[in-house]
């Protein structure tokens, strides 16, 4: 008790002053009161955190140190004051509804304080009655029944998009067990740069269909949908599909990331208003109560309380649950000190929110450091240098949130700013838009590709499509076919890929085999060049590229060949012989993911198969750093393993485009 008041007393400044705090064993620090003895007393409440305060004699408060009681809001009002309402329940109550004496107001002062901001999300469970027992209760050891809650009737399964809009099908989960697909979410992190796998992830996520009911771990569907959105960066995704839940019906779990996405769109009133569905306490574990405390210090200082501000953010300092650049922001937010804001962490939009209500300017290497949800943001923040609004236009262009033609226009404002030699796509857009034929545009993009790592060229390339898929395949373009048919291929558009592999039998004649795998790959439709598939032929020709014993050869061979076969294409059975996935280089998916992915190509279950994908992926390490690895870093078998997921469980264009990617990555050594 000694401690909390000590705690809550160093909140206070100059002045005459009286300090109030709950019992800690009861589980909650609700108030603290400050009494001034000049214009008035004030009540300042913040959000409970269950966690022991620094001891005394520390470091002054940040609030000890820079409040000037005669510049303060606070002092100039009259009547109690709450920056948050406390829970209806709280233990300072006595049996008889009386305040305990240590919250007892002073003589002729309300008890009930004004409320700055509305009360968060709090849910009243009705006791339960006891029940007798007359034999053993299902779902104990020895009964054979297993029991769980009942999943929600609210409907989880609202969409942005349908079949016919690029979306998943309605019946995404027939079959599915809800536990199961609450896992998977919940397991989730941001997939890869991979413009394939993102486009997988997204309409995951967004598409509309039924849920199965049934056992359920009390997870919300939809609160996991959008967290896992939010992450990857799919903020306006995640605005859009909170406006189609009733303000009543939105949990804390689902306010969360709403909340943050109308923070990296630049709403921030927009964000303030969802602190009514964020609880009012709760521990400093509770990742929902750090949140509601940090975003409270927003809205105050938006709100011109700098006072309740500075408070909300010296209990953020205090019980640590908030980083350093969030406590200098927010400081300089409600107008104390310029403290340093740190250049080493990750920035995110409450950052950003903060860092525009302070004024502060944004780093010129902020795209670094900004989390995915910031990316489009950054890339149409004029205050920034080219260089790093071109650096975020094609990272969001790599995750899925910029469409080609976003990109293209970001192209084309740079262009236009004089600024396109800051990167070689951007030159290569200017000349594609100015030349006057086709030789000079395709020359510029080629040379453009040529110094762009392969991986990135399913983000960028399709910022092109109308000038590639315009150019005719033709003699004079011979040196730029391989190019032709990978770009081509990579955009989905192998009909026209097939056109160029016949200048590639002449002007390339070693890269016929490779191409011809990739185009096979990239459409189920007969090739017009390519010969109709003849296993035998295949075989033989799968020797002679094996011939040179070239360890690269062998693994991107073996990649082609086991992607056919995952795709139904007859691979004769000897051509396994050649290849062990375990000797190969590349990353092998753990023994969980894999069976995860046969269960799923089993029962041909296309939720299970995008889920099963999607967190195979997203886990992979590198280097410590999760979401670094692509599809073209793993071994062939786990590679066949996705796409036969995918392909027998209705995904079959989603696997493709995988395929082609990962081929074309590895085909230039990378990955």
């Amino acid at each position: 008790m000694t401690a909390l008041r000590n705690s809550v007393s160093r909140l206070a400044f100059a002045g005459s002053v009286c300090a109030f705090a709950t019992d800690a064993r009861r589980g909650l620090v609700v108030a603290a009161g400050l009494c001034l003895l000049q214009t008035g007393a004030v009540f300042a409440q913040v959000i409970p955190l269950e966690a022991s305060p620094p001891p005394p004699g520390g470091e002054p408060s940040l609030t000890e140190q820079i409040l000037d009681p005669d510049q303060t809001p606070l002092l100039r009002s009259q009547g109690p004051r709450s920056l948050l309402p406390p829970p209806a329940n709280t233990p300072a109550a006595l049996p008889d509804g009386s305040l305990a004496p240590e919250l007892t107001p002073p003589d002729g002062f309300d008890s009930t304080p004004d409320v700055f901001f509305p009360s968060g999300e709090r849910v009243v469970v009705p006791p339960v009655k006891e029940s007798r027992s007359l034999a053993d209760r299902p779902g104990e050891e020895g009964t054979g029944i297993e029991v769980a809650r009942l999943s929600s009737v609210a409907d989880e399964g609202i969409g942005l998009i349908g079949p016919l809009d690029g979306g998943l099908s309605p019946m995404l989960w027939a079959g599915s067990r809800r536990l199961t697909i609450e896992d998977g979410l919940a397991a989730l992190t941001p997939p890869p740069p991979s413009a394939a796998v993102n486009s997988l992830f997204r309409r995951l996520l967004v598409s509309r269909g039924d849920l199965p009911q049934g056992a359920s771990g009390g997870r919300s569907i939809l609160g996991l949908r959008l967290a896992a959105l939010y992450a990857a960066g799919f903020g306006l995704d995640v605005d859009q599909l909170v406006s189609l839940v009733p303000a009543g019906d939105l949990a804390a779990q689902s306010a969360a990331p709403a909340a943050r996405a109308a923070l990296s769109l630049e709403m921030p009133d927009k964000a303030c208003s969802y602190l009514t569905r964020l609880p009012t306490e709760g521990g400093a574990d509770d990742p929902y109560a750090r949140f509601a405390l940090e975003l409270s210090a927003l809205c105050q200082s938006r709100a011109g309380l700098e006072v309740a501000a500075l408070l909300s953010v010296d209990l953020v300092r205090e019980y640590g649950v908030g980083d350093n650049a969030f406590v200098a922001l927010a400081t300089r937010a409600a107008g104390g000190p310029s403290l340093d804001v740190p250049n080493d962490e990750i920035f995110t939009s409450l950052h950003l929110a903060l860092a525009r209500e302070a004024g502060v300017p944004l780093a010129d290497d902020i795209v670094e450091r900004a989390e995915p949800a910031l990316l489009v943001t950054l890339a149409n923040d004029r205050g920034l240098p080219w260089t790093a609004r071109l650096a975020a236009a094609e990272g969001a262009a790599a995750r899925g949130l910029f469409a080609p033609r976003d990109l293209g226009e970001i192209y084309r404002q740079a262009s236009v700013a004089g600024a396109s030699d800051a990167n070689p796509r951007a030159s290569a857009f200017a000349v594609s838009l100015d030349a006057p034929d086709q030789v000079t545009r395709l020359a510029a993009i080629a040379s453009a590709f040529a110094e762009t790592p392969v991986a990135a060229w399913p983000a960028t390339l399709p910022a092109f499509a109308g000038s590639l898929r315009a150019i005719a395949p033709s003699m004079a373009q011979a040196d730029h076919a391989v190019f032709m048919t990978e770009a081509l291929a990579l955009l989905g558009d192998a009909a026209r890929a097939d056109g160029w592999i016949g200048i590639v039998a002449t002007s390339a004649p070693n890269e016929i085999a490779r191409l011809e795998a990739l185009v096979r790959i990239a459409t189920p439709a007969q090739s017009s060049f390519v010969l109709p598939w003849n296993p035998d032929v295949a075989l033989r020709s799968m020797e002679v590229r094996l011939e040179a014993e070239d360890l690269e050869a062998e693994w991107l061979t073996a990649f082609e060949l086991q992607a056919l076969a995952s795709l139904g294409v007859p691979v004769p059975q000897i051509v396994w012989a050649q290849f062990d996935d375990e000797d190969l280089p590349g990353v092998r998916l753990d023994e969980p993911s894999l069976r995860a992915l046969r269960v799923a190509a089993q029962e041909r279950r296309a939720g299970e198969a995008a889920l099963a994908t999607l967190t195979s992926l997203s886990s992979l390490e590198s280097d410590g750093a999760l979401s670094q690895l692509g599809p073209w870093d793993l071994t062939p078998g786990s590679l066949a393993a996705i796409i036969t997921a995918l392909a027998r469980s209705g995904l079959e264009e989603d696997a493709r485009r995988i395929a082609v990617e990962a081929l074309i990555v590895r085909a230039h050594g990378e990955g």
